[in-house]
């Protein structure tokens, strides 16, 4: 009986290293596999290269404050009318109010959600042309918006 104890219990073992190494990896996914990922559920899978640079622009090569601790990929603001994913908001101390979102997943389901709202195109064929869409689309504030996102994609 001992002895199918032990062979329990190393199984028992096995089973837990096994699911803490899953959630571990789970966990461990870049943002830009993210992204990737979650474009590639939708019908805006071709923008997937534009997005993920876009990205980078918003949240300084994945490293700032909002991307880390606020899972929030994208700089998206509060929507009023359209689904979004969003948990909470930030406000930051110059007063801009951004989404928070339990998942970096969902701040890409949200910007999903955005570009479905604004019936932004499913293909388009060069980052000068994605970067006058998101412009044409009020997305950011700055009038240098489309020029930052070509340098930086280019």
């Amino acid at each position: 009986m001992l002895e199918s104890l032990k062979e329990y219990l190393i199984l028992l073992l096995g089973l837990l290293i096994a699911w803490l190494g899953f959630r571990w990896r789970k966990q461990s996914r870049t943002s830009p596999k993210i992204i990737r990922d979650e474009l590639s559920k939708s019908d805006y899978k071709g923008l997937v290269d534009f997005v993920i640079c876009q990205s980078k622009h918003e949240t300084g090569n994945f490293k700032s404050f909002l991307a880390k601790e606020k899972n929030a990929l994208f700089g998206m603001g509060v929507p009023i009318y359209r689904k979004s994913y969003r948990v909470g908001e930030y406000t930051a101390n110059n007063g801009e109010v951004f989404s928070v979102y339990s998942s970096k997943e969902d701040s890409v389901r949200d910007y999903i959600e955005w570009l479905k709202y604004t019936r932004f195109p499913t293909k388009v064929d060069s980052i000068e042309d994605f970067a006058e869409e998101i412009q044409n689309r009020n997305y950011a504030t700055d009038p240098d918006y489309e020029k930052k996102l070509i340098k930086i994609c280019s």
